[in-house]
């Protein structure tokens, strides 16, 4: 994973933590998407961890379909 990517997922996470402390939000999403950077960042390594960011970004996008206003556009655009 390239630095950026890293930057991103971390400051995805960061995103994710403090949206989950917001009411009226779909929690169970949001600790999915938290787990999933997690595991991107620390539990993965090489190829692993490649496609663990391939799918991050891709759940992202759909977290991001059904919840519109939740991510800013740049947090929905992940580097490649």
């Amino acid at each position: 994973m390239s630095k950026k990517e890293e930057s991103w997922t971390r400051e995805l996470r960061a995103h994710l933590v403090a949206l989950s402390r917001e009411p009226e939000r779909p929690a169970l999403d949001i600790e999915w998407l938290i787990a999933r950077c997690d595991d991107t960042l620390v539990r993965y390594e090489g190829d692993w961890q490649k496609a663990s960011y391939r799918q991050l970004t891709k759940d992202v996008a759909n977290f991001a379909d059904r919840f519109p206003s939740m991510l800013p556009q740049e947090l929905v655009c992940a580097p490649e």
